[in-house]
């Protein structure tokens, strides 16, 4: 019988359904207590998105810098913030992120594309 922990006090409602959809595939015995508060962090990661999604949705996206020219609206690039972060920590934990194909390939990152290429000149 598998035994899914109560959601830390307050997770809101994208917290929550996080955390019961990794304790409805997981058993509570794959995770450390370190593993538990990585979890909660990502899952209060999603509330702040929500929360920033949704004051966004009222908001214009294009507002006034401190010096009068046209800037993208701050929570553009802190929802972009916590975006990478929820995923960083989806990673630490071992879990595909939300929305995650698994049949995708994976972009390269620019070390691995650097040493693709180096590997590529020195094969001639």
């Amino acid at each position: 019988m598998t035994i899914t922990p109560t959601p830390p006090e307050p997770l809101g409602t994208d917290g929550t359904r996080l955390w019961t959809e990794v304790f409805g595939e997981y058993d509570l015995d794959d995770f450390s207590p370190g593993d538990l508060r990585i979890l909660a962090s990502a899952a209060a990661c999603l509330d702040t998105i929500a929360a920033m999604r949704e004051a966004l949705t009222d908001a214009p996206l294009i507002v006034q810098g401190s010096m009068r020219q046209q800037v993208a609206n701050p929570l553009i690039a802190e929802i972009r913030f916590h975006r990478a972060q929820f995923a960083a920590l989806m990673r630490q934990l071992g879990l595909e992120a939300a929305g995650s194909d698994k049949d995708s390939p994976r972009v390269m990152t620019r070390t691995e594309q650097a040493s693709r290429a180096a590997r590529a000149r020195w094969a001639r």
